[in-house]
């Protein structure tokens, strides 16, 4: 179901594969269906849903409680991501991304109110954190530290993602209190 890797880079990128396939599809489709009101606004020179549009999807909650899981077992074994001290997460935002064929991510980070980016990837592609190319695959999760550096090149094809930062706190973002 899933499996955990340190990637090496000059800034460490963890990357944890998520294979429910029909939480995959159904992120797939909420993408698809909802892109238009970030379209070439932002870094994505291609189109995106709105920042806040995963935030209260039942599934994308399932998905942050699986995810979390992962990040405990992750700090056990190797502890790339400085999470010695982490509790749970909070997220601040998470949107899709959709690029088509010559559309492009440019450079860019995420220094403000989070501590963490990932981004969950539907298809067989890259990303390059910190000039490091990271090859991807439908499923992986890639985290890293907010402050690093992350980009594409120009797309080939339909790219989708669904991106997502986080902050390390006592108190999860699926709790209603």
């Amino acid at each position: 179901m899933y499996q955990i890797y340190n990637v090496p880079s000059t800034t460490p990128v963890l990357k944890i594969q998520f294979l429910l396939e029909d939480y995959l599809t159904h992120f797939e489709n909420e993408i698809k269906k909802n892109v238009g009101e970030m379209d070439y606004k932002t870094n994505v020179k291609g189109q995106m849903t709105g920042f806040q549009h995963f935030l209260k999807d039942k599934k994308f909650n399932d998905f942050l409680k699986i995810f979390c899981d992962k990040l405990n077992y992750t700090k056990q074994i190797n502890d790339c991501l400085k999470l010695k001290n982490f509790n749970s997460i909070q997220v601040v935002d998470a949107w899709g991304n959709k690029l088509n064929s010559g559309e492009v991510v440019k450079p860019h980070h995420h220094i403000g109110s989070v501590d963490y980016s990932s981004v969950l990837y539907f298809s067989n592609t890259y990303l390059f954190v910190e000039k490091k190319k990271i090859k991807v695959s439908r499923g992986d999760v890639l985290t890293f530290f907010c402050t690093a550096e992350h980009w594409t090149e120009e797309a080939n094809e339909e790219r989708l993602s669904l991106a997502f930062n986080w902050r390390n706190t006592s108190k999860t973002s699926w709790d209603k209190k």
